[in-house]
């Protein structure tokens, strides 16, 4: 089992928005900032008991697997040093994400919010091709508690902070590079309408992030006009919010929204007309500082027809 006495100090500094990289650039270390391997404060055994399917009883040692890997992240302090041991871990604990016992699967999600809110930005950002679109599948999953706790290890993930929730996060800021890193598996999560709703309120949150530098090459036109087309009212509403604000801090062009549009019947594109002339309007609120002239061009020669 798990021994605590095993465990490393815990830390007691965060810098920035609670993650000890935000700012600083620091590598994996951070500025006096002590990681720890988690993989040595864990059972030999942990990668083996968290893939353990055989006997009935063994759904009992991934849940004791899950458990000790979320008080070792407790024990170090939330200050965990990426290495390839801790890749593997992370592997493991995404395989839970589907356990065939349910109830183990929000247990997995919540310490997988753990692992990642414990690195430093840099290594989220090298980790999050590994295990980021299992992250968003759960928000799409059929049981409620699964989707929340989805949600909550996002709020962790984009914060750098492993105790954010959605009653204490009202006056912080998400990490610029952290939410950037989230968005690509974000936007291929929007297709399914299955908790879009949750997933919507979650970037709406964060939508004063989502900047032209956070989103980068990144298009996310087309996935929030397609939930625009959500046959939900209050999907359709919120995605209007969440759009709306993008539009208007430069992340999305006029242009990229004619171009996700140009290929819909012309019976949608009416249904949507307010909206996207809303969205439209809002990208040309840019201050012309951080308008180049061909973006400029392109707020004012797009209609919604």
């Amino acid at each position: 089992g798990y021994d605590n006495t095993k465990s490393a100090p815990t830390r007691t500094v965060r810098g920035g928005n609670g993650n000890d990289n935000a700012t600083e650039g620091q590598g994996m270390t951070g500025n006096a900032i002590l990681r720890h391997d988690i993989m040595s404060t864990l059972p030999k055994t942990i990668l083996d008991d968290l893939g353990c399917v055989e006997g009935k009883t063994s759904w009992q040692k991934r849940r004791s697997a899950l458990e000790a890997v979320q008080n070792a992240c407790t024990s170090v302090g939330y200050s965990i040093e990426y290495n390839k041991a801790l890749i593997n871990l992370l592997r493991s604990v995404k395989s839970r994400l589907t356990d065939t016992q349910a109830n183990l699967k929000p247990l997995a999600m919540q310490v997988m919010g753990a692992l990642m809110s414990s690195l430093d930005t840099r290594s989220v950002v090298k980790a999050m091709p590994v295990v980021g679109q299992a992250i968003f599948v759960g928000t799409g999953d059929g049981k409620k508690s699964m989707q929340e706790a989805a949600i909550s290890a996002l709020h962790c993930i984009a914060y750098g902070d492993p105790s954010a929730s959605q009653s204490s996060i009202e006056s912080k800021t998400a990490d610029p590079t952290l939410l950037s890193s989230l968005l690509l598996p974000m936007s291929e999560a929007l297709a399914n309408p299955v908790g879009r709703l949750g997933l919507l309120q979650w970037l709406l949150q964060h939508a004063s992030t989502v900047t032209k530098s956070t989103v980068g090459n990144l298009d996310l036109a087309p996935a929030l006009v397609g939930a625009l087309q959500d046959k939900q009212a209050p999907v359709r509403s919120v995605a209007e919010n969440v759009l709306q604000q993008i539009c208007a801090n430069g992340a999305i062009t006029a242009i990229a929204l004619e171009n996700a549009t140009r290929d819909l019947s012309a019976a949608v594109r009416s249904s949507m007309k307010g909206a996207l002339t809303k969205c439209i309007e809002a990208t040309q609120t840019q201050p012309l500082s951080t308008t180049s002239g061909s973006d400029k061009k392109e707020t004012t020669d797009v209609s919604v027809p």
